[in-house]
């Protein structure tokens, strides 16, 4: 018997920038084209993980309502803040 398969969102590899909005809580992002390079979203209340290498910029805008220990950073990454300011996690 087959496994049953993971449906994703397929996006296109010239995509560079993709923005989660607050309605977004799957439990990780697995599809994401290698070359993305900034991710956003409005909180982060579920584990973020198995982000591309080539993510630079995490953006999350509602800190007051997000769990930063979910989140695993790529080598070389900045989390910054709603207001661009870096966070220190």
């Amino acid at each position: 018997m087959e496994a049953p398969s993971r449906k994703g969102v397929r996006c296109p590899d010239s995509l560079n920038k993709i923005k989660f909005t607050y309605e977004y809580n799957k439990p990780t992002i697995n599809t994401l084209p290698i070359g993305i390079n900034e991710v956003e979203f409005h909180k982060i209340n579920k584990q973020v993980n198995n982000l591309p290498i080539t993510v630079q910029i995490i953006k999350v805008n509602d800190l007051s309502d997000s769990n930063l220990l979910l989140l695993k950073i790529p080598f070389g990454c900045i989390v910054i803040d709603a207001n661009d300011k870096i966070i220190n996690i």
